[in-house]
């Protein structure tokens, strides 16, 4: 998957360009999609309900932004893996129906993973009931290069319920490897 980038400059109003790519989710028992598009930086807030748990694990100096959009019909919990050291970058809950924006991502290449179920325990970190485990299988690109005029950076947004045309390819993984 390319990367996508915002054009924005620190001294003019944020504008953005807008490319859609779809893919196709795989697990076990259910089929998930994603899209996948730019957008402004500005564009989305952070959701208050209580249904989120946002852990922030590494450094959020960024400029990058992941949209995560839950239209299923259950939980979901994603992380935001560092493709080259391991990292958890970043780790949300998402109630069903409901959407979050991770804010302030730095450069890297990572892999989003994700888990659905019901019946989460906080203190555990995870779901008791009807769990399945997945993870895209191509990365998300978080880049920030500066231009004569100001700095691109990347932007993404991910959909975990069905989304007609999807094409993205994900591999179920196991609970160890979430």
């Amino acid at each position: 998957m390319a990367a996508k980038t915002n054009r924005q400059t620190t001294n003019k109003p944020s504008t953005s360009l807008k490319r859609r790519f779809i893919f196709i989710v795989g697990s076990t028992a259910m089929i998930f999609n994603a899209v996948i598009q730019s957008v402004s930086a500005f564009e989305s807030t952070l959701p208050t309900a209580s249904t989120h748990d946002t852990t922030l694990i590494a450094s959020s100096q960024g400029r990058g932004t992941l949209r995560v959009i839950n239209g299923t019909g259950q939980d979901a919990a994603v992380k935001l893996v560092d493709s080259r050291t391991g990292e958890t970058r970043h780790f949300v809950r998402i109630g069903s129906g409901d959407e979050i924006t991770i804010r302030g991502i730095s450069p890297c290449s990572c892999i989003l993973k994700a888990t659905t179920g019901t019946n989460w325990d906080r203190r555990a970190g995870r779901f008791l009931q009807s769990r399945a485990f997945f993870q895209f299988d191509d990365r998300l690109e978080f880049r920030e290069t500066r231009t004569h005029n100001g700095v691109e950076w990347s932007n993404y947004t991910a959909t975990l319920h069905p989304v007609a045309d999807g094409r993205a390819l994900t591999t179920p993984i196991s609970e160890s490897n979430f």
